[in-house]
């Protein structure tokens, strides 16, 4: 299990598990499969390395003999918002939602309409290009991250199918059910002219590390879509709240 803190230690973001499989042992032949022998690694400036040994055939990605498996931590938002990013032009054309439900169950789900984006624009996450999801929250003014969900490109998913496919002319579209590749379950990403653009992400499960709620939103939070290949970044920004409580913050943008 993992927490996260973006404020030296004052706050914590929510439990989410490093790996799935830690918590059970599992008989195989004889023998019974384990996670063990578990180390952790820090840079002194910003990385993060955790190593364990594992006996697990992970669906037969590995043989199921000993492997020395690793997770390593990656910063990819901004530290604080980029205000080149493009705007919804309007109000209530997005809607983010935060559910901390500490039970494995914890969930992201956010969805924008905006300014006009080309197919060009996504590049080829199919082939490769990374995307990540920021959420800040203002605290007395002082924007912080708070949340950060990557988005890897030119992975596979279940049955080894590609995570990523293109939807000719429009855009792309994002799966994985099984949870391969961190939190994020499904996303989109369809161009189209100013008002008709449509993003959208949701992570679930217990990957998915939410920060703790209610959150400050002094005055603003924020959410920013990026495209780790060509800088390109879509924004939403959320000055009043639906609900914000232990549980659940929703809320529709400026």
């Amino acid at each position: 299990m993992i927490n996260r803190s973006v404020d030296n230690g004052v706050t914590w973001t929510s439990k989410a598990v490093l790996n799935t499989s830690a918590d059970k042992d599992v008989p195989r032949g004889g023998f019974v499969d384990t996670d063990h022998e578990r180390s952790i690694a820090y840079d002194g400036v910003s990385k993060w390395v955790v190593a364990w040994e594992s006996t697990f055939a992970y669906e037969g990605k590995l043989d199921g003999d000993r492997d020395v498996l690793f997770a390593t931590s990656s910063d990819d938002c901004p530290a604080a918002p980029t205000p080149a990013c493009r705007s919804t032009l309007a109000s209530k054309k997005s809607r983010l939602k935060i559910k901390d439900h500490r039970k494995g169950n914890d969930a992201l789900d956010w969805k924008r309409k905006g300014s006009a984006t080309s197919l060009a624009d996504f590049d080829d996450p199919v082939g490769g290009t990374d995307y990540v999801l920021c959420v800040y929250d203002d605290v007395g003014g002082v924007s912080r991250l708070i949340a950060e969900q990557d988005i890897p490109g030119g992975e596979t998913c279940k049955k080894g199918a590609a995570c990523w496919t293109a939807r000719a002319g429009v855009g792309f579209d994002y799966k994985d059910s099984a949870s391969d590749h961190g939190g994020v379950k499904t996303a989109r990403l369809a161009a189209g002219t100013d008002g008709k653009t449509k993003l959208s992400m949701k992570a679930k499960g217990p990957f998915v590390a939410p920060p703790r709620l209610p959150l400050e939103q002094s005055p603003s939070v924020v959410v920013e879509l990026h495209n780790l290949d060509s800088g390109t970044c879509w924004s939403a920004s959320y000055s009043a709240n639906d609900r914000n409580d232990p549980k659940v913050f929703k809320a529709t943008s400026d």
